[in-house]
């Protein structure tokens, strides 16, 4: 939601993406995407936890989809919305829009990084896995949330 109202106060300023890889016009990417933001953060997160639960699974996890699930939520939701969410949202504010540009080089790969150590410790606590099975099967479920989410989320 956080992002959604970001998203519209970007499209009220009449702000627009550097680029965008689907057929929206530019000028109304931020409202079209304020719509379909919170879908799809709710269908990455279930992808990355059905991925996720599938290999786990595979390599010996005995934990189940839901179990897994719920972890994965926080594991997903608090770095987006800590380290990459509300620092958009305050440079924004003190700094404005061409300040954003720079601050995704450093919020992008932190949030990233601190992703896979989440769901990593996760994965290795609900399914009693060592820490390498833990990562291969949290990197193949970040992974395809992140490439489900990344052509359409600016």
């Amino acid at each position: 939601m956080v992002w959604a109202l970001f998203c519209l106060a970007l499209a009220h300023e009449g702000r627009v993406p550097s680029r965008t890889f689907v057929p929206i016009p530019q000028r109304h990417y931020y409202a079209v995407q304020a719509l379909f933001v919170t879908p799809l953060l709710l269908l990455q997160w279930l992808v990355c936890s059905a991925i996720s639960t599938t290999v786990a699974r595979a390599l010996g996890g005995s934990a189940r989809f839901r179990e897994t699930a719920n972890k994965l939520g926080l594991a997903l939701a608090l770095p987006l919305l800590v380290l990459f969410l509300l620092p958009d949202v305050v440079v924004y504010a003190l700094w404005g829009f061409p300040a954003l540009g720079k601050l995704v080089r450093v919020t992008a790969p932190l949030s990233f990084a601190v992703t896979m150590s989440a769901v990593t410790a996760s994965l290795q606590t609900l399914h009693g896995l060592s820490w390498a099975r833990a990562f291969s099967a949290a990197a193949l479920g970040v992974l395809a949330q992140t490439l489900l989410g990344a052509p359409l989320l600016r």
